[in-house]
């Protein structure tokens, strides 16, 4: 797919990016995309991004936008209710009429988004057609389901309640306003219909009872109603690492809006009186920060970012890069951690940037074709074109800061890139790929001796190997990877080139080595029992003694976290970290 024209917009405390045909395709209708919420807005952020474009090759422009509370939208005082994001769609609605010229929209709803689309519908009166894919029917059950997959997601990351949100309901960390869950919770399937006489499109998850009664429930006042399987969509949320992108579900959406708002053979002329991006609609203001979002970088690719920045912005002020927090998660980063994060530390005078890598939430795949991002060359290359879009408009210290594989990605761009002044590795769990191996998403990570060990005398443990609820295979595959790097570990000791563990941790050595000698700055930010610590351990020995022959770096632990950072105070001891660098770059500024 070949890149669609695409630009970030920012309204009423909204984020949003409308994406429009390419110039030479006419503009013949507009469609509104409403997401869904939480760990299901995670897995389908790319899936709107492709859907979006989709929609600009069928001659259709669209407008995504995140709710109030959500991804880069302001935070409400008291938290959002469904009111309130029923009033964010219609302005979003109106946004995307100004943006575009025209005079009707489309509605797009998915899960959450479903409810929201269909609240909208009853309130406007310029609705072209409506489109609602495995929408939630019965807003009890989705509570019910969210919290019974939230609790075993916890589980399995080994979160204990004190960490988690203080609201009723949150899943990955995200939490779910208590206004939300409880207007959701008067959400019936005999709700408000859909308007009479639009064409109503509906998308069922294959085998699921309560949506083919919802789908039944509604064609008694939407005669028209038109209704297909929203196939792939187990695989699109199951989660963010694994989600797989249901591309003949997307092109039977985008065909029937095309088709429904520019039927074959209907004279149609391109929409016109569109504005290219008003003035009043490229800043958010936030409590202490302003935030714009664009796409920057070479001609072969785009890459989404949002800059957060200070109040009283001045000259020479630091900039922090964060990267994917886990390769397939989204800029804003899982639990949202980036988003608060990168506020916070503008807030306190830096420049903060958190961006998608190519084929990552809201950034195409380079050259539009898609490819596997996670430890290959291109997420270095992507952190390199960001080093040098910030180089050219700031002239503070830079610092790279990844989680996981953005962790090895920021650590071998900060070797090819001499604007970079300091690097923060959150839990990495590799930092030389091993070329023959292929990227299993299923299989990456390991444990810790230790970890095994708490996790055997672990009643839990015990009851989920009773049920079958833990892969017998991967854990032992776990064990196998954490004893091979220990002998080769052993080994390397004497005989350094024996072993392909023991070549890749020289050439780990050496480029930890050439950051030492530039006077780089290396801090890793380890939760405990990660098995990003076994890694150092790996290349210092297992009391980090070899750390003394590299004075420029340092390793903090944070306990009672998971490799995510889940737990809300977990994401404070880092962005306190965080913070306490910005300090040293304002002092040294002074």
């Amino acid at each position: 797919m070949s890149f669609v024209p695409s630009v970030p917009l920012c309204f009423d405390g909204l984020a949003a990016v409308l994406t429009r045909p390419a110039p030479e395709v006419p503009c013949r209708g507009a469609v509104l995309l409403c997401r869904p919420w939480g760990f299901d807005e995670l897995c389908s952020r790319k899936f709107y991004r492709v859907l979006a474009e989709t929609l600009a090759e069928r001659g259709l422009a669209s407008l995504r936008f995140d709710y109030p509370d959500t991804v880069d939208s302001l935070d409400t005082p008291e938290g959002s209710g469904l009111d309130d994001w029923t009033a964010a769609a219609n302005r979003a609605g109106d946004a995307l009429k100004r943006s575009t010229g025209v005079d009707r929209i489309a509605l797009f709803g998915l899960g959450v988004g479903a409810v929201v689309a269909r609240n909208a519908a009853q309130t406007r009166k310029d609705i072209s057609a409506i489109v609602l894919a495995a929408p939630v029917t019965s807003g009890r059950r989705y509570l019910r389901e969210t919290d019974l997959r939230a609790k075993v997601l916890y589980e399995r990351l080994n979160i204990q309640p004190e960490g988690l949100p203080r609201t009723k309901y949150s899943i990955a960390g995200i939490a779910l306003p208590d206004p939300l869950a409880t207007d959701l919770a008067l959400v019936k399937p005999a709700g408000p219909g859909l308007p009479g006489g639009v064409p109503a499109l509906l998308c069922l998850r294959p085998d699921l009872d309560s949506d083919t009664a919802f789908a039944e429930h509604l064609r008694g006042d939407t005669p028209g109603l038109e209704v297909t399987e929203f196939g792939g969509y187990e695989d699109l949320m199951i989660d963010p690492l694994r989600s797989k992108v249901p591309e003949a579900s997307i092109a039977e959406i985008a065909n029937w809006l095309g088709n429904t708002l520019a039927p074959p053979g209907a004279v149609t002329g391109a929409v016109t009186g569109a504005s290219e991006n008003p003035a009043d609609m490229t800043a958010l203001a936030g409590n202490g920060f302003t935030e714009t979002a664009a796409y920057f970088g070479p001609a072969s690719k785009q890459l989404f970012a949002v800059s957060s920045s200070p109040e009283e912005a001045r000259a020479g002020r630091p900039v922090f890069l964060f990267g994917n927090t886990g390769g397939y998660d989204h800029h804003g980063g899982w639990a949202r951690s980036w988003v608060k994060i990168c506020r916070s530390l503008a807030r306190g005078g830096a420049e903060t940037v958190r961006f998608d890598m190519a084929n990552v939430g809201d950034s195409p795949p380079k050259d539009g074709i898609a490819s596997e991002i996670l430890y290959s060359d291109g997420p270095v290359a992507d952190f390199g074109d960001a080093v040098d879009w910030l180089d050219a408009h700031h002239d503070g210290p830079l610092t790279l800061v990844g989680r996981c594989s953005s962790s090895h990605a920021a650590l071998h761009a900060a070797r090819f890139s001499r604007a970079i002044s300091r690097v923060v590795l959150c839990n990495p769990l590799v930092y030389i790929w091993d070329p023959d191996e292929v990227v299993d998403v299923n299989r990456l990570g390991f444990r810790t001796a230790e970890a095994y060990r708490k996790k055997m005398t672990d009643p839990r443990t015990l009851k989920r190997l009773v049920t079958g609820d833990i892969n017998i295979r991967s854990v032992l595959r776990g064990m196998t990877k954490l004893g091979g790097m220990k002998l080769a570990s052993v080994l390397s000791k004497v005989l350094p080139r024996l072993t392909k563990h023991g070549r890749f941790k020289l050439q780990a050595l050496e480029i930890f080595a050439e950051l030492r000698d530039r006077g780089i700055p290396v801090h890793f930010f380890c939760s405990a029992g990660d098995g990003s610590l076994e890694l150092l351990e790996f290349h210092f020995g297992q009391d980090l003694s070899g750390l003394k022959a590299y004075p420029n770096m340092s390793v903090f632990t944070v306990e009672n976290a998971d490799h995510n950072l889940t737990p809300e105070p977990a994401q404070k001891v880092l962005e306190a970290f965080l913070g306490d660098l910005v300090g040293q770059d304002l002092a040294k500024a002074k």
